[in-house]
C-alpha cells in the first residue's frame, strides 16, 4: 500500500475545519493497470476463458477534460478482469461532484456517470470502489453541502451490473452541528470464511468539535451484513488516547 507524508506542518484537516486535503492534484485521470502474476495479458481473475484486454498505453477514463479531476480510485471486478470502474471527484459541472468512470473492455474505453444526491447535497468527494465475490460493485463516498456542513455524511451505494446502473445511496454515518465524517474507505470480505464472506465494511475518519477552534479525529468502522443495505452502528478502531487520527 503507498503511504502518502506529509511535511511538516501540512497536515490535512477535515473540510468543517476550512481546509481540504494538501497536495491535491487536478488533472485528467489516467487509467494505469497494474496487473499482478495473476493477470498476465489473456488471463483473467476467475474466468479463465474471458482474454483480458490489456490496454496499449495509457488511458484518459474521464470523457469531459474541461474540469479538474481529483482523489480517484479504481477496482477490477474479480468475476470479469475487462470491467473497470474508477471514481473520482470531478468539477465538470462547477460544484464538486463524484464521477464514476466504466469500462468493460480491460479499460481501452470508458463511460461517464454520476450518482444522484439529494439536491441539498450538491457536493461530493472521497470516492472509493470496491467488487465482493459475485461482482457486485459498491462504491462509498461523501455527501455535504459545503455552505452547511452539518447536513449529509457518509454514504454507499451497489451496482450489480458492472456500474452501469447504481441504487439509491445508503447512509452508512450523518453529519451534525458537532460531527463531520470524513476520508472514507470501503472494502468487501472476498474470504472463503462463510461467517463474514460478503461482508461490506467503511472506515473513515470522525471529526467531533470540541471547542470553538478544536476537533478530535477518530478512525471508526462500520459493516454491512446485508450486502449494503444497512450498516452498524460504527465502532472506534483507532486507540483512546489518539485524538488526532486521520484517514483510514
Amino acid at each position: 500500500m503507498t503511504q502518502i507524508r506529509f511535511p511538516a506542518g501540512a497536515v490535512p484537516r477535515s473540510r468543517r475545519a476550512g481546509f481540504f486535503s494538501v497536495g491535491l492534484i487536478s488533472l485528467s485521470i489516467i487509467a494505469v493497470l497494474v496487473l499482478s502474476s495473476a493477470l498476465e495479458p489473456g488471463r483473467s481473475l476467475s474466468a479463465p476463458s474471458q482474454k483480458l484486454q490489456t490496454p496499449p498505453t495509457d488511458i484518459r477514463v474521464n470523457q469531459v477534460a474541461t474540469a479538474d479531476q481529483q482523489e480517484p480510485a479504481l477496482a477490477v471486478n474479480p468475476t470479469n478482469a475487462n470491467n473497470v470502474l474508477s471514481a473520482a471527484k470531478d468539477w465538470r459541472t462547477g460544484p464538486k461532484q463524484v464521477w464514476y468512470y466504466r469500462s468493460t473492455d480491460g479499460g481501452n474505453t470508458w463511460a461517464d456517470g454520476h450518482v444522484d444526491f439529494p439536491s441539498e447535497l450538491p457536493n461530493q468527494s472521497d470516492p472509493c470502489i470496491t467488487f465482493d465475490a459475485s461482482g457486485t460493485a459498491y462504491m462509498s463516498v461523501l455527501g455535504y453541502n459545503q455552505n452547511d456542513f452539518s447536513i449529509g455524511g457518509a454514504y454507499v451505494t451497489r451496482s450489480t451490473d458492472g456500474g452501469a446502473t447504481w441504487q439509491k445511496p445508503v447512509v452508512v454515518s450523518t453529519n451534525s452541528n458537532e460531527i463531520f465524517n470524513d476520508k472514507e474507505w470501503i472494502t468487501a470480505d472476498l474470504s472463503n470464511n462463510s461467517a463474514t464472506k460478503g461482508n461490506i465494511y467503511v472506515s473513515w475518519t470522525l471529526f467531533t468539535q470540541q471547542g470553538t477552534h478544536s476537533e478530535r479525529g477518530d478512525i471508526v468502522v462500520s459493516r454491512s451484513t446485508d450486502g449494503g443495505t444497512t450498516f452498524s452502528p460504527h465502532v472506534v478502531a483507532s486507540l483512546p488516547n489518539q485524538t488526532q487520527n486521520q484517514g483510514s
